[in-house]
């Protein structure tokens, strides 16, 4: 792959997220099915699907649209941004493949199929919170793709998205509880992380929740190889449920 191909492949890796085409398929999808736990929310969730397959690109979004928030301003906003999200994702993963085809028959080479994909599952749905990750996955070439994953939190109480820090009690120093977690398990699998990447948590740490614990977790290349995935560490509610605001 030449240089202006590489280069304009790592800027767009570095950029967020995608789409735009005819979105169809509009479908209940069975939250059951995904939830990790028992459902007492009013939450719905159905999904939108972009599906699109050529020679050069293939799509398979999915993009969660949400139902059963009383405020129907704020639902209207939420299942804006989050198709937003998808739609500027594939929008970049297209440009991305028209410059590089130009680019591959300028030099007679056979552009490669590039690929776009997302797809969403409900890991909670209760006591009033909703926590749902999103993955985006690119192939744009090379010898693998890339994805990043993105979580919506929120509480349904009082209908906003949730940070880390909402979860917690002021006084409670539930990073110190956190960290110390974190930094025991990469100490027993230090081969499987960078050496003193990881530098603690903070405010825009993301995380998900699920049925018995709250999972940290961080982008590939963040504090570990492409091997290792996006890391993920379990911390038990057991560990954290004295300074927590919600029953979990």
């Amino acid at each position: 792959m030449n240089k202006f191909i590489t280069e304009r492949r790592i800027f767009y890796i570095l950029k967020s997220i995608t789409a735009i085409i005819l979105i169809v398929n509009l479908s209940c999808i069975n939250v059951r099915a995904l939830n990790e736990g028992y459902i007492n929310n009013t939450i719905n969730i159905k999904s939108k699907s972009i599906k699109e397959s050529t020679v050069h690109l293939n799509v398979d979004i999915n993009i969660p649209v949400i139902e059963g928030i009383k405020n129907k301003d704020v639902e209207k906003q939420i299942n804006f941004k989050l198709e937003n999200r998808s739609i500027e994702f594939l929008k970049d993963v297209k440009l991305l493949q028209k410059e590089y085809k130009e680019q591959s028959e300028k030099y007679g080479e056979v552009p490669q199929a590039f690929e776009a994909r997302s797809e969403f599952k409900i890991r909670y749905n209760k006591n009033n919170i909703l926590s749902m990750p999103i993955i985006y996955y690119q192939y744009t070439g090379g010898a693998h793709g890339i994805y990043f994953q993105k979580t919506f939190n929120f509480d349904t109480n009082l209908e906003k998205e949730i940070k880390i820090g909402d979860l917690f009690k002021e006084d409670f120093n539930y990073k110190k509880i956190i960290n110390d977690k974190i930094a025991e398990t990469i100490d027993k699998n230090e081969n499987s992380f960078f050496k003193d990447r990881f530098k603690g948590i903070d405010d825009s740490t993301d995380f998900y929740l699920s049925q018995g614990e709250l999972v940290i977790y961080f982008q590939l290349y963040d504090i570990a190889p492409y091997a290792s995935g996006i890391p993920e560490f379990k911390i038990p509610y057991s560990l954290i449920e004295k300074g927590l605001k919600y029953k979990l």
